[in-house]
């Protein structure tokens, strides 16, 4: 597979799109999102609800991601697509990413991570905040 950054799968086809996810993303796909995000990748894995020891295991066979890693890995670029839309840096966003929210019941966006329903909900929350709703 060419090199791939998850931001731009986000804007590709999504039978293409799909096909990659299919495919598996590289090890250094997961290891780059954890760098923009500002977090280690075992706290990455540990908020998508993937085991770190898992992908300790997948790095050290120089596997790529399974097919449902690759999904969990890209709900955290759809969260910093919709999240760059009101922070103008990485950091802004995960500062707001790592505090408590009302509107997700006091819990920190990071911790609705590890379900797709949860991301969801991070998506809209910050979807509104984009749109000038205050959550």
């Amino acid at each position: 597979m060419a090199s791939l950054t998850i931001y731009k799968l986000l804007e590709m086809p999504a039978p293409r799109a799909v096909e990659a996810i299919r495919a598996g993303l590289p090890m250094a796909e997961f290891d780059a999102v954890a760098e923009t995000f500002r977090i280690t990748t075992d706290r990455l894995a540990t908020l998508l609800g993937i085991s770190p020891r898992t992908l300790r295991h997948h790095r050290k066979q120089d596997a790529v991601l399974s097919r449902d890693h690759s999904e969990k890995l890209l709900r955290m670029g759809r969260i910093r697509s919709v999240g760059r839309k009101l922070f103008t840096t990485d950091r802004a966003l995960v500062e707001w990413l790592d505090s408590s929210a009302p509107s997700l019941s006091g819990r920190t966006p990071f911790e609705m991570l590890d379900t797709e329903l949860g991301a969801r909900e991070v998506e809209s929350v910050l979807q509104g905040l984009v749109h000038g709703n205050v959550m």
